[in-house]
């Protein structure tokens, strides 16, 4: 199965969904352009933006999940959701990454935090403090919380 993100169009699809959240404030468990989203609500709109998958129903997470628990709330949704089964693999962190791969990364004691990689190797996320941001891959701050990285194959 080849890559969803592959064609230089649905890596576009994907930038213009990314550009179009920048900026939008940071709340937990909501999806709402220009007025807050979570990090998995935000990667879940630019997937469903870009057209890589339908709209799910995502699962309400707690902010201090990953503080008191050793098992990954995160990696259970996106591996067992229907929409999602057999079309994710995992990808070398220092591969060659493409817009649309998904980042998982350390927040507390496990991975409850998801970033999504755009155009020219810039990652984006809803981060609490600052909303939808979009940086560097190898930002030293950024780089050594990412714990897996994802990539959408074709359904």
């Amino acid at each position: 199965m080849k890559p969803w993100f592959s064609a230089p169009e649905r890596q576009d699809a994907v930038q213009q969904a990314i550009e179009a959240w920048l900026g939008t404030p940071y709340f937990a468990n909501n999806a709402s352009r220009g007025h807050g989203v979570g990090c998995v609500e935000f990667v879940h709109e630019v997937w469903v933006e870009a057209g890589a998958i339908p709209r799910l129903s995502l699962p309400r997470y707690q902010l201090d999940w990953a503080h008191h628990s050793t098992s990954s709330q995160l990696v259970n949704f996106l591996l067992n959701d229907p929409a999602l089964r057999g079309r994710l693999v995992f990808v070398p962190i220092l591969g060659q990454h493409l817009p649309g791969d998904l980042l998982a990364l350390r927040s507390g004691r496990l991975d409850h935090h998801l970033a999504v990689i755009g155009k020219w190797e810039k990652v984006a996320h809803a981060v609490e403090d600052h909303g939808v941001i979009m940086h560097n891959l190898d930002e030293p701050k950024f780089a050594h919380r990412v714990l897996y990285s994802l990539r959408l194959l074709e359904p």
